[in-house]
């Protein structure tokens, strides 16, 4: 029997873009893959109880080829190829119709565990051949064996009933199918979401031996073409994978580009803005510095005021104190006076608690302006230091490199003029080699007209060279006298700097000097201003006090008036104290009943209290249970989490992994970095190969002035050629001599004689051209020597005036920025000196307003007192007249009872004669008796009516009521002691 198994792979799709959008789609798609694991688990297990032998044999085969590769490999190979984008292919690439199925490669973004996933599979298809192979002779062997010995056999038939798959779905079965472990095949099944089913199904039948042997030559499918395609498309994702990284290299060089100009052009940017950034920051620092000395200044000021209304309560504590240890010595009784003076207190106390909390807040705001004065001194100071130095170095490198500029522009022109020059002379100098070589030709035809000719060219020559030498003497002079004025002037302009320097330290000095004479000034005339305001203050202090002394003076005879008055009223307040007394007794009975009341409410209280601690008790143990249940839910959510934590070390360690894909990609981009270091290199070699083909052609220059001084040389050639020239036409005057003497013998040559004439005489015109053009070139060559004199001497001018005006220009504005800084500090002082104006009139301003509100307040007081003084004097006034009023009532009142005690002692009389008659009768003595008794009960009676008034407040008993009533007392006691 053999079987065949082909296991279904669909992949998990991915986006567009070939990767997964974030985070939590990842996480989602984890939590789908995890779950129908379990599913799929509890699905191989009832199949494999189903058919267990099947499952064994199977399980025994993949067991085999799990040997050929281990179990980690083939797990980090399936998580980076989870991992994998799929890209554009090139336009010549061929089409392959699995390219844009969907992969496992989907968490990693690493190309070679594909390169790794093809060669395992091409080595797992090569050992599956290798052991079928084993098997398949092993098994004709056995068979063969079995043929011979056995018949016909029942046998059983154990296969794998599938669904059938499309042509399309088939092209996509993976090559994980043939992976020897189990784990394998369930780490494989998370990622799928196929639907198809897997059954066993076993069909029991005799077989026949030839379709035996037909199955025994039939090959199991073992999914090579499937490997191959897989590999095709991995070498295609392998040359997309090179594109992208070749167009992302372009990217990043563009982009460094980009970056370094970017660079350039902040520095520039930087070197333009910095300068007025830190005039800016100079300035604000300078105006935070002046605003922060006022705000000291001012708090100084406000403590000062605070300390003098300080000592002016103090005094005015004092004062009052000893008046009012003066009234209670004297005045005891002047109660309302006392009442308000005690108001008084409480306002004063109060107003010096105020003053108090101010002075502690003046205190610590005083001490937080002193701290932060001195952090922004010293930070002003460390900001001022590193400016400067960094102003020194830029300024410094600003000037060396504007001088080198200069003079590299200066030497650059000059080479190009130089080179230009040159040029033009080579090829001015080639045609003259050539018209002059054929002038040579025709030179030596015409030497005998010419000779004349040269001799007065050379004394012209002599002539120029003499001019020449008279004109580079004046020049050299020129420039000695030139240099020793630069120097004398250099010198004079480094003297007047230093002094310039040293009057500007001076200046600087006196007006420091100055600045701290004004302040000290300021601050005496502000101290002047104080002493006159405080000698004001105390005189005023003084003439008040006058008048208080005078006023308490007048206030002690109206009290000693009054106090005699007092006396009298004393006396009546004694017995309204023994009636107070009772009342007093009876509201304490009132207040013990109170009492009672107050304790059962405290009880009630009690009770009320240990109702709500039981509540609160009940409370407590309710949120005991609460903590327990949600330590509960902790330990429960401890579990999930640390299951979680599970999950997270797994992720964790697949980001170790994406780790090492990084560090390779740093390692690429270290590569990239030193392929950007050897592009600098070049840059720089490129900058030294110009500055050396600059070098190459200062010798190229002076190859060229050795060129000149050639052709002067073969000027000098053409001279010595000219003297020879004139010694053969000497020659030939001595031949013309022995002509004439052969002109005889040769008249027959006089035809030919006439036409080498017509020859010469074209040849002497011919020469004559010639002298003319070498006149003429003569004569450019003295222009061109006169202007390209003219031309030095002209730009040596204009530089001499371009630097004359630039010195002039430099000094202009060096005295320009001078008096601007002048006229800025000045301007700065006049800011300082009008804020500082302007600060001492809010100051003065807020005095102003403070002494108005004293005045303010004291006009309110000296009115309320005026007020109070009224209504005491009118109540005081009232209260005479009231009392006059009672004594005039008790006056008539004693009267009326002076008459009735008259009549009532008129009638004790008779009552006492009448008695001396009855004495002896009992009947007498019975009835007076009765009569005590009945008095007795009137006088009772009428003592409780008169006491009763008495708790009304403010009411105050009649003098003669209360005489009355003694009197009655009295009289009532002499005839009880009669009776």
């Amino acid at each position: 029997m053999s079987s065949q198994k082909v296991v279904k792979l669909e992949e998990v799709e991915r986006n567009e873009s070939g990767h997964l959008s974030s985070p939590s789609e990842t996480q989602k798609l984890l939590g789908t893959i995890e779950s129908p694991s379990m599913i799929k688990d509890e699905e191989i297990k009832t199949n494999v109880s189903n058919g267990s032998l099947h499952s064994q044999r199977v399980e025994s085969a993949l067991g085999r080829s799990q040997t050929n590769l281990s179990e980690e490999a083939e797990s980090a190979a399936e998580e980076e190829e989870e991992i994998d984008k799929i890209y554009p292919l090139p336009e010549n690439w061929p089409k392959i119709p699995q390219i844009h199925r969907p992969r496992s490669c989907e968490l990693s973004h690493c190309r070679t565990p594909c390169v790794k996933k093809a060669i395992s599979h091409i080595e797992l298809i090569q050992n599956i051949i290798d052991e079928w192979f084993k098997r398949a002779t092993q098994d004709l062997k056995s068979r063969a064996s079995s043929c011979h010995s056995s018949p016909k056999v029942l046998k059983k038939q154990l296969r794998f009933q599938e669904n059938l798959l499309e042509p399309e779905t088939s092209a996509r079965l993976s090559a994980h199918s043939y992976k020897a472990s189990t784990a394998s095949r369930i780490s494989s099944s998370r990622i799928t979401s196929a639907d198809t089913t897997m059954s066993i199904t076993g069909h029991g039948a005799q077989i026949d031996e030839e379709e035996e042997e037909r199955r025994t030559d039939e090959l199991p499918y073992l999914g090579a073409q499937d490997v191959i395609d897989e590999v095709i498309t991995l070498l295609a994702r392998l040359e997309n994978d090179r594109q992208v990284t070749y167009d992302s290299y372009l990217e990043e060089i563009a982009r460094a580009n980009k970056l370094i100009e970017r660079i350039d052009e902040l520095q520039l940017r930087k070197m333009r803005e910095m300068p007025a950034l830190v005039q800016r920051e100079h300035e604000a620092c300078i105006v935070d510095l002046n605003e922060l000395h006022w705000h000291v200044s001012y708090v100084k000021r406000l403590e000062a005021k605070a300390e003098t209304r300080f000592t002016i309560a103090e005094r005015l504590n004092q004062q009052l104190k000893d008046d009012i240890a003066f009234v209670k010595q004297h005045v005891p009784l002047v109660q309302e006076k006392l009442i308000l003076e005690v108001e008084a207190m409480d306002k004063i106390r109060k107003a010096q608690g105020d003053t108090d909390q101010e002075l502690v807040m003046t205190k610590q705001r005083q001490a937080k302006t002193e701290m932060k004065s001195t952090e922004a001194l010293t930070k002003a100071e460390t900001e001022r230091g590193h400016i400067k130095k960094e102003l020194d170095s830029v300024r410094d490198d600003l000037t060396t490199i504007s001088d080198e500029l200069t003079e590299a522009k200066m030497t650059f022109n000059a080479f190009v003029h130089q080179v230009n020059d040159i040029y033009h002379q080579l090829t001015d100098n080639e045609q003259e080699l050539k018209v002059l070589r054929v002038k040579n030709e025709n030179a030596r035809a015409a030497e005998e007209m010419q000779a004349i000719k040269v001799r007065d060219l050379q004394a012209k020559i002599n002539d120029a060279e003499f001019e020449y030498r008279r004109l580079e003497n004046e020049n050299e002079q020129l420039e000695q006298e030139l240099s020793k004025n630069k120097n004398q002037h250099s010198q004079r302009l480094k003297q007047l700097e230093n002094q310039m320097k040293a009057l500007e330290a001076k200046h600087r000095t006196v007006s420091r000097k100055n600045q701290e004479l004004d302040m000290e000034i300021e601050d005496c005339v502000e101290k002047i201003k104080k002493c006159d305001k405080q000698h004001i203050a105390d005189e005023k202090n003084i003439a008040r006090i006058n008048r208080e002394i005078e006023r308490t003076s007048t206030m002690l005879h109206q009290t000693m008036d009054e106090h005699h008055r007092i006396s009298t009223i004393n006396h009546h307040t004694r017995d309204q104290l023994q009636s107070m007394q009772d009342k007093a007794y009876r509201t304490e009975e009132t207040l013990k009943t109170t009492a009672e009341t107050l304790r059962r409410q405290v009880k009630d209280e009690i009770h009320s209290r240990a109702v709500l601690q039981a509540r609160i008790g009940s409370d407590a143990t309710e949120i005991e249970k609460t903590k327990s249940e949600s330590a509960k839910k902790k330990n429960k959510a401890k579990s999930v989490a640390d299951e979680v934590e599970q999950a997270v070390n797994g992720v964790l360690d697949k980001v170790e992994k994406l780790r090492t894909v990084k560090e390779e990609r740093i390692k690429k981009k270290e590569e990239l970095k030193t392929k950007l270091e050897e592009t600098t290199k070049q840059m720089t070699e490129s900058t030294e190969m110009f500055n050396n083909t600059l070098t190459n052609i200062e010798p190229h220059h002076g190859s060229l002035k050795n060129d000149l001084s050639a052709l002067l040389e073969k000027l000098k050639d053409m001279e010595w050629r000219s003297n020879m020239m004139n010694n053969k036409i000497e020659e030939m005057d001595a031949a013309q001599g022995m002509m004439e003497r052969s002109v005889k013998n040769s008249e027959k040559a006089i035809a030919t004689l006439t036409d080498e004439l017509e020859e010469l005489n074209i040849q002497i015109e011919a020469g004559k051209k010639i002298e003319e053009d070498l006149r003429k070139q003569f004569n450019a060559t003295v222009e061109r020597l006169r202007g390209n004199d003219n031309k030095h001497t002209s730009l040596l001018k204009e530089r001499q005036d371009v630097l004359k005006k630039n010195e002039l220009d430099k000094e202009k504005f060096k005295e320009k920025n001078k008096e601007l800084a002048s006229r800025y500090r000045q301007l700065q002082n006049d800011y300082v000196v009008c804020k500082e104006q302007m600060l001492r009139s809010y100051d003065e301003r807020v005095k102003i307003e403070a002494a108005i509100t004293d005045v303010k307040q004291l006009k309110s007081l000296q009115t309320k007192l005026h007020g109070a003084l009224a209504e005491y004097f009118k109540l005081s006034g009232l209260y005479n007249e009231a009392e006059l009023s009672k004594l005039e009532q008790e006056s008539s009142v004693n009267g009326v009872r002076v008459s009735e005690l008259q009549v009532g002692m008129e009638t004790a009389l008779d009552d006492i004669s009448s008695f001396l008659s009855s004495q002896m009768d009992g009947t007498v003595a019975r009835k007076m008796a009765w009569d005590a008794v009945k008095r007795q009960s009137i006088v009772e009676t009428t003592e409780t009516d008169l006491t009763f008034p008495s708790l009304i407040p403010g009411a105050l008993p009649p003098i003669g009521h209360e005489t009355g009533t003694s009197q009655s007392r009295i009289a009532s006691r002499q005839r009880t002691t009669v009776s």
